[in-house]
């Protein structure tokens, strides 16, 4: 029998897969998979609102920012 800490841990981590799986594949859906870093002066006003939703899911899940930079799925282009 699973105990109640077994249950919490694995609806935690169906939460965070589908979570996401729903920044990758539905906010983040416009990006190619190359990795390439977003430049924001190209985004379309609904790709900045998805580029703003997933940053607030990351600082929800992620809650120390020094990892939260370091683990995040969105990469910008640096201003020169």
């Amino acid at each position: 029998m699973l105990t109640t800490q077994q249950l919490y841990e694995a609806n935690i981590k169906r939460a965070l897969s589908e979570i996401y799986t729903h920044m990758t594949d539905n906010l983040l859906g416009f990006l190619d998979d190359n990795g390439t870093a977003l430049d924001l002066n190209n985004c379309s006003d609904d790709e900045l609102d998805n580029i703003k939703a997933v940053q607030a899911l990351e600082q929800e899940w992620i809650l120390d920012s020094d990892q939260r930079e370091q683990l995040s799925i969105l990469s910008f282009k640096r201003r020169m």
